[in-house]
C-alpha cells in the first residue's frame, strides 16, 4: 500500500524564467529599500559631524 502525495497545487514544470523575473522584482525592491535606509544613515551622519563643529 502506498501512501498518495498530497497535491499542493504545485504544477510539475516549474518556468525558469517566471521565477527569474519574480526574484528580479523582489532583488530591485530589496535594493531600493536598502539604498533608502543607507543614505538617511549617510545624512543622519553629517547631521550629527556638522553639529559638533
Amino acid at each position: 500500500m502506498t501512501a498518495e502525495q498530497p497535491d499542493h497545487g504545485v504544477p510539475d514544470e516549474v518556468d525558469a524564467r517566471e521565477i527569474r523575473e519574480a526574484f528580479g522584482v523582489r532583488v530591485a525592491r530589496i535594493r531600493t529599500e536598502l539604498t533608502s535606509t543607507w543614505n538617511k544613515l549617510r545624512q543622519n551622519e553629517r547631521d550629527t559631524d556638522a553639529g559638533e563643529r
